[in-house]
């Protein structure tokens, strides 16, 4: 039997589910709204750091999946990767008859915007930081079972006062229909070997 999906909204500033609030988080707006759930920019008021806050959810009635296990078996997975190549899980729970989990928020622009707005050179680039990612994230435990440009943040990181990194970080490993062997790598292949095709005109067939 299908568990019913809970309500949920976010209200001058306050996350509601199922009808109670998350206590300690002010919503500042909404991040992305995906097949398995939404993220919003939070603040956590307590340590008075900004955070991002997922709440799994049904998208349509074909999803027949528990959104508490689903939630549960990716926040652990994106936990047990290391911080360089994904965002930190902080807490994770089931609250208001669904799942939610708190985490690092990245200021950054993703995969799919640098598609669209990146010249050659830099699209290249990070085909091969992503591939790097996603090697040394790689294992039977955190295989990437939703590989997508929107899953992937790209930011800069002041290494000194004259030197500046772009960096990337992975933000869900998801557990879909995707997550077999041969159809993530697929996946993966997808993006790092036609980047030159990433702003929709391809030089290489």
């Amino acid at each position: 039997m299908t568990r019913a999906q809970p309500e949920f909204r976010a209200e001058e500033g306050r996350l509601i589910v199922g009808g109670q609030e998350f206590k300690n988080y002010q919503i500042l707006e909404k991040l992305g709204d995906g097949a398995n759930g939404v993220v919003y920019r939070a603040l956590n008021t307590i340590l008075q750091r900004e955070e991002a806050i997922k709440v799994w959810r049904t998208r349509n009635s074909r999803d027949v999946r528990n959104k508490v296990e689903q939630g549960l078996r990716e926040a652990q997975k994106l936990a047990r990767v290391s911080p360089q190549f994904a965002v930190t899980v902080y807490s994770a729970q089931e609250f208001g008859g669904t799942f939610l989990a708190t985490m690092e928020y990245v200021e950054g622009k993703t995969l799919e915007w640098h598609q669209k707005n990146s010249d050659l050179s830099l699209r290249i680039r990070l085909a091969e930081v992503y591939l790097n990612s996603i090697v040394q994230t790689t294992t039977e435990s955190t295989r990437h079972g939703d590989a997508h440009m929107k899953n992937v943040l790209v930011f800069e990181e002041k290494k000194s006062k004259y030197e500046t990194v772009l960096r990337m970080k992975l933000c869900d490993f998801g557990t879909s229909i995707y997550s077999g062997k041969e159809a993530s790598e697929q996946r993966h292949w997808r993006i790092v070997s036609r980047p030159w095709a990433w702003n929709g005109s391809a030089i290489l067939t």
